[in-house]
């Protein structure tokens, strides 16, 4: 059976036709995405995924600038027309939105597969 697999892997994976594998992972819209794999074959494992910390880091720095920009822009635009202040406000928001969202994901990502790497060990 051919399968289209997605794993989020730097390293290139040592698989060879007939090698035998078992991984923990799930279906997205028929593209199944391995979170953890094992190659009975060879004993490889995939790696946990870690957190990014450069990743996080940039992000933070994105979003002090974000909202700095924002904040001048406010005054700027509080000094000529009052009504105007609301949309540099509204990107600040939406940029310290995007920033949590991302950094949430970034965490997510290691515990899933800390979790998933558990479950092949147990298996």
């Amino acid at each position: 059976m051919d399968v289209i697999v997605n794993i989020d892997q730097v390293a290139p994976i040592p698989l060879s036709e007939g090698d035998v594998v078992k991984f923990v992972g799930r279906d997205e819209r028929g593209l199944l995405r391995v979170w953890a794999l094992q190659n009975e074959s060879t004993g490889w494992v995939t790696e946990v995924v870690q957190s990014n910390g450069l990743m996080a880091g940039c992000l933070i720095a994105f979003i002090v600038i974000w909202v700095m920009i924002a904040l001048a822009m406010t005054v700027f635009f509080a000094s000529v027309l009052l009504p105007l202040a609301i949309l540099p406000l509204g990107m600040a928001v939406f940029g310290v939105y995007f920033a949590y969202k991302s950094i949430s994901s970034i965490s997510q990502s290691k515990a899933v597969s800390e979790q998933a790497h558990t479950m092949l060990k147990r298996s």
